[in-house]
């Protein structure tokens, strides 16, 4: 599509309903678009819940444990390819706020130009990858199957799974550009579809007898479906204005986004590093049947990030567009207002969880899972912490304070495994949770303490135009 002239971009943006009356007109905005971003993420959570409840019993049935166990190793597997985008989708995120606060259509459309042309090569790549080496590799062997028709269908699972992850990352740009204008409410409709999606496509599946390869991707093929719909209604009616245009992109572009992207790259690996290896480190020191124990109960206080990650995503593009307009007191009062409903949300839902956990622990599982003190303790002191520290980085990811943040979830990671390998080999299972402690508390919590109230005073003083609160 050719370059769209620049009255093509009038009425993209300028009302009052974008951003453009006053201070107290906006915060009423934000505030509507955050109310209904994080009802509607609660609604499509549920569906997302209803989906799994439904399909895990039918799938099990129907493929039989073997099958179904090796179909749950590939979703593992392929989920170690979830930072596969290069952390591209949070860069645009970050930068469509920012741009949206500037009221400047074009430059949101070079930065999703851009973005989709970094997302379509890295998609390219990724199939070309897994066509070379696909034939290389003893699928059977690698998950372990013995029957003649999991073994038929190991390789072929894998890449129907690789094949929907590979059309989801540039159609994933959607999601993004709805955010990054606070319209989070409307990613979550069409998520919601694409659950259902899911769910009629794995029953047709079944219905129709089909082979494993089909009904992953009847599961994978939902979401990416309803990601198809989404970019054809987006682009088509939605926003036509920031249709992607080869004319659009720029490499000064590309490589702020890819730059941006790469620093939520390694928050997210720091993140997933730090906290995904406490079972390797309980299944290395003290055998792997001591890893029920610590995952089974950490698996009850998952309640408390994802409320959190419901009710604090929609504001991290809020943030930006607040900061690219200069709106210092709406900042301040909806950082401290965040801070004060999740620490207080902590401690409730984590103290009722610590009371309870032996009761729903016989309940759900039974009596041969056992939760020490020592190790509901930790949990409740890790999860707490965290419910300090995610509002704050949500807010220096809406600023794009990134550098801080990936020197200090990078340090965490480190001295994360380190403690928690030693404590492990000293008080045991609930020594990898001590370990997480003292890595929030040291690496996480202490420099931001120290780094935000400063930030907030340069907020207030009046400064140049600045890219992010980093460049000061």
């Amino acid at each position: 599509m050719a370059a769209t002239p620049d009255k093509a971009f009038s009425g993209a943006g300028g009302s009052a309903e974008n951003g453009n009356g006053s201070a107290e007109e906006r915060a009423k905005m934000r505030h509507k678009r955050i109310a209904f971003s994080t009802v509607t993420a609660g609604a499509t959570k549920l569906t997302s819940i209803l989906t799994i409840f439904i399909t895990a019993p039918l799938c099990y049935r129907y493929l039989g444990a073997e099958r179904y166990g090796m179909w749950m190793a590939i979703v593992s597997l392929v989920t170690m390819l979830c930072f596969a985008d290069l952390g591209i989708g949070n860069g645009l995120l970050t930068l469509i706020s920012e741009a949206d606060g500037k009221d400047d259509p074009r430059l949101v459309r070079r930065y999703v130009s851009s973005a989709v042309f970094l997302l379509s090569a890295l998609a390219v790549l990724l199939v070309a990858a897994a066509g070379a080496f696909y034939p290389l590799i003893p699928w059977h062997r690698l998950f372990s199957v013995t029957t003649a028709q999991a073994a038929r269908e190991s390789g072929p699972s894998f890449l129907a799974l690789i094949f929907c992850l590979a059309i989801s990352m540039p159609l994933g740009v959607t999601q993004r550009i709805h955010a990054g204008y606070q319209e989070g409410y409307v990613s979550s409709l069409w998520n919601a579809l694409g659950n259902l999606l899911s769910l009629g496509l794995v029953i047709a599946s079944i219905f129709f007898h089909l082979s494993l390869p089909w009904l992953v991707l009847g599961v994978a093929g939902g979401p990416a479906l309803a990601l198809l719909l989404n970019t054809v209604w987006l682009f088509g009616w939605n926003k036509p204005w920031l249709m992607p245009s080869v004319a659009e992109i720029r490499r000064d572009i590309c490589w702020k986004v890819l730059h941006m992207g790469l620093l939520f790259f390694v928050l997210q690996s720091a993140l997933a590093i730090g906290f995904s290896s406490d079972s390797l480190v309980i299944a290395r020191i003290l055998g792997a049947e001591k890893v029920a124990d610590y995952s089974v109960t950490a698996r009850l206080f998952t309640v408390l990030p994802v409320l959190m990650n419901v009710a604090l995503i929609p504001l991290w593009p809020a943030y930006g567009e607040a900061f690219a307009r200069g709106d210092v007191m709406w900042l301040k009062k909806t950082l401290v207002r965040s801070l004060r409903w999740t620490v207080a949300a902590a401690l409730l839902i984590n103290t009722v969880l610590v009371v309870a956990a032996h009761w729903i622990l016989r309940l759900w599982i039974g009596p041969q899972v056992q939760a020490s003190h020592e190790l509901l303790l930790g949990l409740w002191l890790s999860q707490t912490l965290a419910a300090v520290f995610t509002p704050l980085s949500i807010f220096l990811n809406g600023l794009k304070v990134l550098r801080f943040q990936a020197v200090c979830f990078s340090l965490m990671a480190a001295l994360n495994i380190c403690a928690s390998i030693f404590l492990t080999r000293r008080i045991g299972v609930s020594g990898v949770v001590y370990g997480s402690v003292i890595a929030q508390l040291l690496c996480l919590i202490l420099p931001t303490a120290i780094y935000v109230p400063r930030l907030l005073r340069r907020l207030e003083r009046p400064a140049p135009q600045l890219e992010s609160m980093e460049s000061l």
